[in-house]
């Protein structure tokens, strides 16, 4: 996942975990629910995603809340 801003840059949406000091380990969505809990703890009110492999969608964070 990563975020487009207004000017045009972007940057990509990584959670780590990891149990050792130092290591940084990439979070795998292994569900729906893992997913849409990330992006509603984001502040997304919307939620949707590609089910084709290959496919993206393109969400906009509600900044009128």
């Amino acid at each position: 996942m990563e975020a487009h801003h207004p000017d045009g840059s972007k940057q990509m949406l990584v959670t780590a975990r990891s149990r050792l000091a130092g290591q940084i380990c990439v979070r795998e969505f292994k569900t729906v629910t893992g997913i849409v809990s990330f992006l509603t703890d984001g502040g997304f009110t919307e939620v949707s995603f590609p089910v084709i492999e290959g496919h993206s969608v393109t969400l906009s964070l509600d900044t009128e809340i």
